[in-house]
């Protein structure tokens, strides 16, 4: 799971965590949508708050809704959209991946 995040958004590394719940599902024909919740082991962050507000003013495809950070990208040649949504006052975050 590590090396996927990575590979998804870079300038960041999640505190630890634990993955507390995962679902798969088939959305239409092929189509694959897993969803990863996780929590982060040391619960609320504010170093990672302050990375990810920086963030939204430097990377236009980061962005803030309330208190979730929402990290959206397209792999065109695996056909998968990846999506990060961070809530480090909450101490979570949720891993999407949709695979058409």
């Amino acid at each position: 799971m590590d090396e996927r995040l990575a590979k998804l958004v870079p300038e960041i590394k999640l505190p630890p965590y634990k993955v507390t719940d995962y679902s798969s599902v088939y959305v239409g024909g092929d189509d694959l949508k897993n969803t990863y919740q996780m929590i982060f082991k040391n619960g609320k962050d504010e170093t990672l708050k302050s990375l990810l507000d920086s963030l939204i003013n430097t990377n236009p495809k980061w962005k803030k809704i309330d208190e979730e950070y929402v990290y959206d990208t397209i792999f065109w040649e695996d056909e998968v959209v990846d999506s990060i949504i961070i809530r480090p006052l909450k101490g979570s975050a949720t891993f999407i991946n949709y695979k058409w």
